[in-house]
């Protein structure tokens, strides 16, 4: 259940200068730059025979307009070339007078910023962003792209300059990590380039495209949006829990997808590992899903877990050891393959209403190793509960350690060759029964809501938009308010704009989903060991045994024609 975000490597170009000009007696180029402390001026200039170069107070432009006399701070007759001006800070005007073919750029760089060098071939410089970023790499040259283009590359998003000017500003949005910006020129160049980041936030909203359907029901992103100002917060746990309490729901395919019913939906509890194999980072997207067949009135659970350390990155069996299998992605690029495991042995029954909570855990084993736990705790069911907290599945990440379930508007996963990312969220979502399904629901009323470990204790996420976007099944006519007992997700037309907050007509939400105990009753497995939210504190041993009895007298009772007939219908559930 994964949605690409070709974010990084978006590329667009400014002109800052104006094409080649001819420049009569009298007439002159210039530009209006702004200092801060610290910087300088840098001015390119590419002419076909000698210029005066100026630079004045911006204040004294118009004396210099109608010939007045003016104190320049810099004034000299150039020839084609790069020319660095120390300034104080304050408003600047750069003017280029003289009869010439000109092309004139100009930038302000931190002093001694930059690089200025003649060459031939290729050029390489590597940077290293500790955020997710605003990046700009200004080119200035003393000669004409059109006649001297050159070739940029900036971790693998590639730009041909073959324009008729000068001077040129790339911008990029790139991920934290190591990136290389690479150059060639076909020919001999004198060239300036100075690169330069601002680190800003993941922001989801950028991602919603008008008309488009997403997943429906609420996703931390690690934002407060107040009026349209972005105010980041950033969660580490060891355990996400989402509570979901469902009186209606009623649901019709819109698109059908491979093994999806057309009265299918999904709820699905996502959220992203951050962990190290050996000496190397690794990214982890894991869903604990509810898959609903709404006209039987049938669910059972399933686990998913995608690597997302690299672009289409697999999984294999060396990495992850659990009762699932490694299945091969049917809608994915480069047969990507992911982990998936279904439970029970036969589809469960359920009642209105249906209140339950989807548990994803993670912690330490005495061999250095993490071990991922995919759990479910059914509250009421109709008339009948609550039943005790199961974890049908765990997984062993051999390896693996300093390991945190990571909410973060600062960057996104990791890119592969091909620079895409998903977003670091934790989501408690419906969509789609699976394989990017979209579902309409005819009918759905839902109060749910999101915590996390902090020290022992379950913590509401202190704030949620209303749509996730990192799975690709969808949910139409769906949308979620903010109710006394947390969001509420009803029919209607969605809108992805809305944020709620766990405050104000929230603050009661913490007593309406927990009770005095972190669950509401014991559970019949042994439970994971409650550890510190902070990364690399984890400590203990998980479980001996994840094997309950309800699974055991579910998978003795079931009638062999039955089983066979539910693992070819629903074996190999994936979602992307």
């Amino acid at each position: 259940m994964r949605f690409l975000l070709a974010l990084f490597g978006i590329v667009l170009l400014l002109n800052i200068a104006g094409a080649e000009q001819i420049l009569n007696l009298g007439q002159f180029l210039y530009n209006n730059l702004t200092v801060q402390g610290g910087n300088q001026i840098v001015v390119g200039i590419n002419t076909s025979s000698s210029v005066d170069l100026m630079v004045i107070h911006s204040s004294d432009f118009s004396k210099y307009i109608f010939g007045e006399k003016v104190s320049p701070v810099y004034n000299y007759t150039v020839k084609s070339g790069i020319f660095v001006v120390n300034v104080n800070p304050g408003n600047y005007t750069v003017i280029v007078q003289g009869a010439a073919m000109v092309d004139l750029g100009s930038v302000t760089v931190p002093t001694g910023g930059g690089s200025n060098m003649n060459i031939a071939g290729a050029y390489s410089y590597k940077f290293r962003l500790d955020n997710y970023s605003n990046v700009s790499v200004s080119l200035l040259s003393s000669d004409d792209y059109q006649s001297d283009p050159i070739i940029v590359n900036v971790s693998g998003t590639q730009t041909v300059v073959n324009k008729d000017r000068n001077f040129y500003i790339l911008y990029f949005l790139l991920n934290k990590g190591d990136h290389n910006l690479t150059i060639y020129a076909p020919g001999k160049m004198n060239l300036f380039v100075y690169v330069n980041s601002t680190s800003t936030l993941v922001n989801p909203l950028t991602s919603i495209s008008s008309g488009t359907a997403y997943s429906a029901g609420i996703a931390s992103y690690g934002l407060y949006n107040v009026s349209g100002m972005l105010h980041p917060y950033q969660v580490r746990t060891d355990e996400v829990v989402g509570d979901i309490n469902i009186s209606r729901l009623s649901v019709s395919g819109m698109r059908h997808a491979l093994n999806a019913s057309p009265n299918g939906a999904s709820l699905q509890l996502n959220v992203g590992l951050n962990t190290h194999i050996g000496k190397r980072s690794a990214v982890y997207w894991l869903q604990d899903v509810v898959d609903f067949n709404t006209s039987s009135h049938q669910y059972y659970f399933v686990d998913n877990i995608w690597n997302n350390t690299g672009s289409y990155t697999s999984v294999a069996n060396s990495t992850l050891v659990g009762k699932g299998a490694i299945n091969v992605c049917n809608t994915c690029n480069f047969s990507q393959t992911f982990y998936a495991y279904t439970y029970p042995m036969s589809y469960l029954n359920y009642s209105m209403p249906l209140h339950l909570k989807l548990i994803i855990k993670v912690n330490s084993s005495t061999g250095g190793s993490s071990v991922l736990w995919f759990g479910y705790q059914i509250l009421q069911n109709g008339s009948q509960g609550p039943d005790p907290l199961v974890f049908f599945d765990h997984v062993l990440l051999p390896g693996s350690g300093n390991s945190t379930l990571l909410t973060t508007p600062f960057y996104q996963t990791p890119g592969g060759k091909n620079s895409y990312g998903n977003y670091y969220d934790s989501e408690l979502v419906f969509g789609g029964e699976s394989n990017g399904a979209n579902s309409y629901f005819n009918q759905i009323a839902a109060n749910l809501w999101m915590y996390y470990d902090s020290n022992g204790t379950l913590v509401p996420f202190p704030s949620v938009y209303t749509f996730g976007l990192s799975t690709a099944e969808s949910a139409s006519n769906v949308q979620v308010l903010t109710s006394p007992n947390g969001a509420f997700a009803t029919t209607g037309q969605a809108n992805y704009s809305r944020d709620i907050f766990a405050s104000n007509a929230l603050a009661t939400v913490a007593l309406y989903i927990s009770n005095t105990s972190r669950y509401t009753s014991q559970p019949t497995t042994v439970p994971p060991q409650t550890t510190a939210a902070q990364i690399g504190i984890n400590v203990g041993n998980g479980p001996q045994s994840e094997i309950t009895a309800l699974e055991y007298v579910a998978g003795v009772a079931i009638v062999f024609i039955l089983i066979i007939g539910f693992l070819l219908h629903r074996r190999r559930t994936q979602r992307i």
